[in-house]
Order: C-alpha cells, then structure tokens, then sequence
C-alpha cells in the first residue's frame, strides 16, 4: 500500500509538472507576441515597416538572467513578462521554445550569441544560463585591440547565418564596447500550393487614387480563412507545416492600423474555418536596419541604457556595463515559390559605469495589408510588417 500511494503521489506531481510547464510556455508566447505588437507599433510609422519581434525579444530575454533591481523590472515590464514567470521558470520556458525549432525538415536557423572582450570572465552562473537555457555561445573578441576587426567578425558570423541576408549589421561599434548579446533568425518556407504569376504588371493601389504597377501571383484553394466587416484574413501554408504566413487585408474604407492590431492579437485565430478562396498578392521584397534605443526607451527601457543606473553585475561582477544601442536589421522575400526571411538583433554592451461554398470566395490584395510569420504550434510571432507600396525594394 504505501507503495501505491508513493506511486499516486508521483504520478500526479508529474501531471500538475506538465501543466505548470504549458501554462509557462502559454504565458511566455502571449507576452512576446504582446511586446510584438507594442514593438510593431513604435517602428511601423517610421522607417522600419517590418521587423523581427522574435529577434529583439531573445536579445533582451539574455540580458535578464545578468540584470538586477531596477534594469531587470523594467526588461520584464517590456517584455511584458507576467508575474511569476520569473528566474527558472522562465528560462525553463525558454529552452523548450528554443528546442522547438531544432527539427529535421525544418529549414529554419536560430542562433544566440555573446561576444565577450578576450580576458574578461562573465559571471559563471551567467554564462551556464545562456549555454543551457539559450543554447548560446560564448565567443571571445579583442574589442579592446581592434575594435574594427571585431566588428567585421561579428557581421561575418551573422551574414553566414542568415543566409547572407544581412551582411552588415554593425556599421560601428562603441569605443568602450566589451560585450556584445547577438541573436540570428532565418527562415525559408516554400508554398505547400501553386501560385501563378503572370507576365503582365498589375496594379496596387497604394492610395484609393494613386496606384503602381507590380508583378501579381494568383492562387485558387482550400485555405484557413477568416473575415470580418472590418477586414479579409488568410493563413498559407508553407511544407514543412511548421510556419505559416499569415496575410490580414483591410476592407475599403477600414484603416491598416485596425487590422494590423486585430492581426497581432490573434483576433482572428477562434473562429478561423476552412474555406475554397481566389488569393491574389504581389510579390514583394523588404530590407531594414535600424537603431531600437529610442523605440525601446519610449517602451519603458531606461535604467539599462545610462552609465549611472544599469545593473547588469549578474554579467560582469568586476566591471559595470550599460547598453550603448541596440541594433536591428531584417530581410523578407515573398514570391510564387515561398517566403525567405532573415533578422538580426545586436546588444551593444560598454563598459562604464469549415463548410465550402459553393463558389470560392475572393481575396485581393492589391492595396496595403499587414502580414506576418507565426509558429503555428506556439503562436509565437517571428516576423510582422506592412506592405503599403510593393514597387520599393526597402
């Protein structure tokens, strides 16, 4: 009998375990994909339409486990990080969000990196975190010596990564730089349908008066389908079954910001059926970089940016550091064959102190719409952008 109850008692903490561990990973997606709509929503009315919240939230995700006091509320404050999922409980969740992306047939490369100032030791708890939470690595670089020959290391690192998408990421580096945090994502996901694409040039309306002319694919079939009186949602599938590109297009009349809004909430995710739909998008290619300091400063980071508040002795014991600039460059492709896509986040780190109709529905986007690459089994937002003038190779 007490074996029994022994056995009890284990079976059922093994059970409340596993389901601690969802509800973790849950509330982990949930405050990315919130901190995704607060990042989107600084960058998208300035010079950067798309980008990577993925990418900038693992980058300041490895700073947490080295940051204290006032740094470490504020980095879990943006990051949207809800109470209790704290210390190795979030970075438990961490590494089974990570290890969801090592997967055979899964073309997708996802890699976090510190870069630490040869003869300088991190904090060795530190540094066992980002190797077993992150599956980081730890690479030393004379930033002290030739600041200029570390730099061109880094974006050689990161251009290999992505593909060779992003080639340099770093145009400079801070004189005092010690450290630096890197994250690289790229992703390539070939259409599980056809498209066709004709010669002709169709137009897109980037204004109800003004249009240009790009090329247009087509495609008619079975796809996750959601709409609105507001907007026309669609999700497409890409082989691997893993990803999906998921396309939000306001109705006549509605606003961008609207749907754009609706997209990164999930809004659409309930009650979404399939449905038999005529798709038409044009190809498009977007390319960025920018500088996220004052984006992330307007989001509540500061304590982590001035010499005289950061905390980061959880990293570096002996020498105080503070984020100089954070630094953010993505890559996306859409065309008939697939979706390409690449970002790159580098923390500057210095020392210092359904039922089928029975016709198919139509869905044209032949004027701004918003999109997005989803995890389709965590939810998590990799990539989000704005499509207002598919003519502009930004």
């Amino acid at each position: 009998m007490p074996h029994l109850l022994l056995s009890v008692f284990l079976f059922t903490n093994l059970m409340l375990s596993a389901q601690d561990a969802a509800t973790d990973d849950q509330r982990l997606v949930d405050a990315l994909n919130h901190f995704a709509g607060d990042l989107h929503g600084q960058l998208a009315n300035g010079d950067m339409p798309v980008s990577s919240p993925a990418s900038v939230a693992f980058a300041l995700l490895m700073l947490l486990p080295g940051a204290r006091g006032e740094t470490a509320d504020e980095l879990a404050a943006t990051l949207r990080l809800p109470e209790g999922l704290r210390g190795q409980r979030l970075e438990d969740a961490i590494e089974r969000l990570l290890k969801t992306y090592d997967i055979d047939g899964l073309e997708m490369r996802l890699r976090n990196d510190l870069w630490i100032q040869t003869g300088h030791e991190v904090v060795p708890a530190y540094a066992r975190t980002l190797r077993q939470k992150f599956a980081a690595s730890l690479r030393q670089l004379n930033f002290a010596g030739d600041l200029d020959d570390a730099r061109q290391q880094i974006n050689s690192y990161i251009d290999k990564v992505t593909n060779h998408r992003i080639p340099q990421l770093l145009t400079s580096l801070p004189q005092n730089t010690r450290h630096v945090l890197t994250n690289a994502i790229w992703y390539r996901g070939r259409w599980r349908f056809d498209f066709y694409r004709p010669k002709m040039r169709e137009a897109f309306f980037v204004t109800a008066d003004q249009s240009v002319k790009v090329p247009m694919m087509h495609a008619e079939d079975h796809f996750h389908y959601r709409e609105s009186d507001a907007w026309q949602y669609v999700a497409l599938p890409f082989r691997d079954g893993s990803i999906e590109f998921e396309l939000i297009l306001p109705r006549p009349g509605h606003d961008l910001a609207d749907a754009e809004a609706a997209l990164i909430r999930g809004l659409h995710q309930g009650k979404r059926t399939t449905s038999r739909l005529r798709l038409s998008m044009p190809t498009f290619r977007m390319r960025i970089r920018g500088n996220l300091r004052a984006p992330l400063q307007s989001l509540g980071l500061a304590a982590m940016f001035q010499t005289n508040r950061a905390d980061f002795s959880g990293i570096d014991a002996k020498t105080p550091l503070n984020i100089d600039d954070i630094v953010h460059g993505t890559w996306i492709n859409v065309d008939e064959n697939g979706v390409e896509a690449a970002a790159a986040t580098a923390l500057l780190m210095e020392a210092g102190a359904a039922i089928q109709p029975d016709e198919p529905k139509t869905m044209r986007a032949d004027r701004p719409f918003a999109f997005s690459l989803r995890d389709r089994r965590s939810g998590l937002l990799l990539f989000v952008g704005r499509v207002t003038n598919p003519s502009l190779d930004s």
